[in-house]
């Protein structure tokens, strides 16, 4: 875990995950920037250690806790899907949209509601592999927001029940 480069996290301190060992690769094959923003020396032995996007801390009893990924990647199916990239393919014909997950089910919301859906799952069916395309597109003409001013999600998880199918 690291608070920040090269400085690892004391007790309870919520820091980035590296993993480093036997099982880590030597870089992404071809992409010598990603090698270089993802992968460092270990500190800690011989090799490299992994940047792998996940957030961590130590508990008191020497456990690793995860808390949840730094960004907004899921994995789903068997496959790491980054929702806001799901997103920004349905903005391309639409003003705004946002993807969340519901029992392993991809849903995304955009507006405005007038939107044409055929032309979304056309544009999802022409950009994305199959399992990053959402089940459901439910057209809103506004999101609910928090007090805060930020999309609320749970409100949108509690418009489900409504929601239509493909």
């Amino acid at each position: 875990l690291e608070r920040n480069s090269n400085t690892p996290c004391r007790i309870g301190e919520v820091g980035e995950l590296w993993a480093a060992g036997t099982g880590v690769t030597a870089g992404y094959l071809g992409n010598q920037s990603l090698t270089a923003n993802r992968y460092r020396p270990d500190l800690f032995g011989d090799g490299l250690m992994f940047k792998t996007g996940d957030l961590g801390r130590w508990t008191n009893r020497g456990e690793l806790e995860h808390l949840g990924r730094i960004d907004n990647q899921i994995k789903i199916k068997g496959f790491r899907v980054e929702l806001d990239s799901v997103s920004k393919v349905l903005e391309k014909e639409c003003e705004q949209a946002i993807t969340i997950v519901d029992n392993n089910d991809l849903i995304s919301y955009v507006r405005p509601h007038t939107v044409e859906l055929k032309t979304l799952y056309q544009q999802l069916d022409d950009n994305l592999p199959y399992f990053c395309r959402p089940q459901t597109i439910i057209p809103l003409a506004s999101f609910p927001q928090t007090t805060r001013g930020k999309i609320d999600k749970r409100q949108l998880l509690a418009l489900l029940p409504a929601r239509k199918n493909r």
